[in-house]
């Protein structure tokens, strides 16, 4: 899973297993490990109990937890993503995007992407 943060957006981008994941309600993590034993750890968390896609923050990470039905839905659509917005309480959004990740339309030096989905316009234009 791919993270990409950007003021108030957060965006994560999944591999086919990733998905498939999702689609089964199973969880999916990553973590970044820093120098002195820190890490982050940001994952999506499919819930049978969650009304909509909300963000948390907290001393474990990030954490994206979403409706398991509507993880099962898009895991089973061709659609790419999905997107939304939490408020903030400074009456700000957040703006939360997750998507499936696609391959390269070009060969990229120490990148595997073996696990990626294949990209629509493969074979007719470069990245």
């Amino acid at each position: 899973m791919k993270l990409r943060i950007l003021d108030n957006s957060i965006r994560l981008r999944l591999s086919q297993a990733e998905v498939a994941q999702l689609a089964d309600t199973k969880e999916v993590l990553a973590t970044i490990n820093f120098p002195a034993g820190n890490a982050l750890h940001y994952r999506i968390q499919p819930s049978l109990e969650a009304e909509a896609i909300h963000l948390v923050y907290d001393h474990e990470g990030i954490t994206l937890i979403i409706p398991a039905t509507q993880a099962k839905e898009w895991a089973n659509r061709e659609t790419v993503g999905i997107t939304t917005t939490n408020d903030l309480t400074n009456n700000e959004t957040v703006r939360i995007l997750i998507e499936k990740d696609f391959q390269c339309l070009t060969t990229r030096a120490h990148e595997d992407e073996s696990g990626l989905f294949p990209h629509p316009k493969d074979g007719e234009m470069a990245c």
